[in-house]
């Protein structure tokens, strides 16, 4: 499908204005730069984001892409999402509104209906930017030995105004990054909004894992990673929303303690991680950091004491910067939700 103009879709809501409301890409100096864009496959999971999903979805449609699949799986929203769906079917490829197992199995869903070259999920709260889609593809043709594309992100509150911006988590240029090594030895990956991945790679390493339910897009971008490494784009390809219901920012469960505790043990099981072995104490030692974190932030000082001591057993003469900072990182999460809630509150 092509993507629609701003004329053939719905108008937008009274008093909303700029991208994606009024305004569309810009596309066509892309358009010429070449006429055979291969196809790229949105997934949008959903569930109960009526207030963003508008947004969202128009953000995708109004790309200006030549060949765009887009498909929009709806886990039987009760707030009025699905009357916001059905308003834009005509350039959905696909959509549906019924029971999943979670996040991650309907991703799949649409991994396995999907037929592009490259593919991501969007999330229903987050926004790309004008003509990300061209930029994200145009990279990857660039840099053939690359499994995905990612750039940099700005995090925005429920009103839209900025948090923050990950514009110098990697900074330019564009290159090869981060290095595989560095990345299975933190369990740290690029941003997974707004990037684009090489299908058949992730269809090769089997798509999300349905155990996990908070770090499934680092759990898989690793895996890519040993595969083939990831490609920086120094562009900002997304507006990443942090509100009430953002559950990366939002839910400390036990669940989410000890996901990347089992990503790295599944990571270094891969064959083609065999290379990178001397890496797996620092990758531990990491996992049970993060679980540390997680239960400070639940209230569980028990466990949070326990997988301290197992983070420095891993790795007793590394790290110490990162341990010793657990305090203020915590005290500055507590602040980020008091200011995101804050915003939340306001007017639009």
């Amino acid at each position: 499908m092509r993507c629609p103009s701003l004329q053939d879709i719905p108008a937008p809501p009274a008093g909303r204005t700029g991208w994606p409301w009024t305004e569309a890409s810009d596309s066509s100096a892309w358009l010429r730069k070449r006429v055979d864009w291969p196809r790229v496959s949105i997934v949008m999971p959903s569930y109960n984001q009526a207030e963003f999903i508008e947004e969202s979805i128009r953000s995708v449609l109004l790309q200006g892409y030549p060949d765009l699949e887009f498909l929009v799986y709806d886990a039987e929203s009760s707030d009025g999402s699905v009357n916001i769906i059905r308003k834009y079917e005509p350039w959905l490829t696909f959509w549906v509104s019924e029971k999943d197992r979670g996040q991650s199995d309907a991703i799949n869903k649409g991994l396995r209906k999907s037929t592009g070259k490259y593919f991501n999920w969007q999330n229903s709260d987050d926004i790309l930017t004008p003509c990300c889609l061209f930029k994200a593809v145009n990279a990857l043709l660039e840099h053939p030995e690359a499994s995905l594309v990612h750039g940099y992100e700005d995090v925005i509150y429920a009103d839209g105004s900025l948090h923050a911006t990950t514009e110098n988590a990697f900074g330019p240029p564009t290159r090869l990054a981060p290095d595989v090594g560095r990345s299975i030895a933190t369990l740290k990956t690029g941003t997974q909004p707004g990037c684009l991945m090489d299908r058949d790679l992730v269809l090769q390493v089997g798509g999300l894992n349905e155990d996990l339910h908070f770090v499934m897009d680092i759990d898989l971008l690793l895996r890519l990673a040993i595969l083939k490494p990831a490609l920086y784009l120094h562009e900002k390809l997304v507006y990443y929303r942090y509100h009430s219901a953002t559950k990366s920012h939002n839910e400390w469960p036990e669940t989410r303690a000890l996901e990347r505790l089992s990503i790295a043990r599944n990571l270094y099981a891969m064959p083609e991680a065999q290379p990178y072995q001397s890496l797996r104490r620092d990758a531990m030692a990491q996992g049970h950091r993060y679980a540390a974190d997680c239960f400070w932030m639940n209230g569980s000082p028990g466990k949070a004491i326990k997988h301290t001591l197992l983070d420095i057993a891993w790795s007793p003469f590394k790290h110490w910067d990162q341990r010793r900072g657990t305090a203020y990182k915590l005290k500055q999460r507590k602040i980020s939700q008091r200011k995101m809630l804050a915003a939340q509150n306001t007017e639009f």
